[in-house]
């Protein structure tokens, strides 16, 4: 038996039994994304970015990785409980759909649409065709589809629309590809508001991140160096403030103190 993976499930059922709960819509998403080996943040990591909402307060928020739409609704239902927005009848923008397939970003006027990411609270991004339908659905029946915007589409293509126009966010969940961290980097740091906050998920990558590069798999290799390097980076640039923390698969957050510092 691997007593540390035991302890480490023992421990992560118990602090499961002590924590609040989402609603049961939200609940019912992640069972499905569990049983469907669907990726989704571990409740460990969701209680400490629950907790980090609730600290910083945001009226904008960005996800790069929406997977099935369970931590877009998670992130809404908390900022509900705040105050900061409420549900509504209105639908998922389907003006975002088509993109993975026409390779653009945006599919009608590009001010209006433009003026409508800019009204919504949480923007998330997803590229992976077979999970989009999931996640539309998901966030349709949250009752929380006017306060989230939701873009399909490479995230690379879509941060750089987002900057081009102006959109400013004070808080990005990085949940997508390990490997491309590192890429998304600077543009997530065009995209913040001064204060503002990168929460980077699955950091320590199950403690592969330590290993020697000639002890990793040669197919994660590339993963292996890139996430390295976006470690680095955050930890050793000055318009940052970043701290690495082991909760979960490890969690790296990084405050924004501005392009001047």
């Amino acid at each position: 038996m691997d007593y540390d993976k035991y302890y480490n499930r023992r421990l992560g059922d118990y602090i499961d039994l002590l924590s609040d709960k989402n609603s049961e819509f939200c609940e019912s998403i992640r069972r499905y994304a569990l049983d469907s080996n669907v990726p989704v943040v571990k409740r460990c990591t969701e209680l400490f970015l629950k907790n980090i909402l609730y600290i910083k307060r945001p009226l904008k928020i960005l996800e790069i990785g929406t997977a099935i739409g369970y931590s877009a609704v998670m992130m809404a239902e908390t900022l509900e409980s705040m105050g900061i927005i409420k549900k509504c009848d209105d639908s998922v923008c389907d003006l975002m759909r088509d993109i993975p397939k026409k390779d653009i970003f945006m599919t009608k006027d590009l001010e209006d649409d433009f003026l409508s990411v800019s009204k919504r609270a949480i923007t998330t991004i997803e590229k992976y065709e077979k999970r989009i339908p999931y996640a539309e659905k998901n966030i349709k029946e949250s009752g929380f589809a006017g306060s989230i915007n939701f873009i399909c589409a490479d995230a690379g293509k879509a941060l750089l629309q987002l900057k081009e126009h102006g959109v400013k966010y004070d808080f990005i969940f990085m949940d997508g590809a390990k490997a491309q961290y590192i890429n998304w980097l600077e543009q997530s740091i065009d995209l913040l508001n001064t204060g503002g906050i990168i929460f980077a998920d699955n950091v320590l990558w199950e403690g592969i991140i330590i290993e020697s590069r000639f002890a990793v798999k040669r197919r994660d290799r590339c993963i292996h160096s890139r996430l390295r390097q976006y470690l680095y980076a955050i930890t050793h640039d000055k318009r940052l403030k970043s701290s690495i923390i082991p909760v979960g698969d490890g969690v790296a957050l990084s405050v924004y103190n501005g392009a001047d510092v």
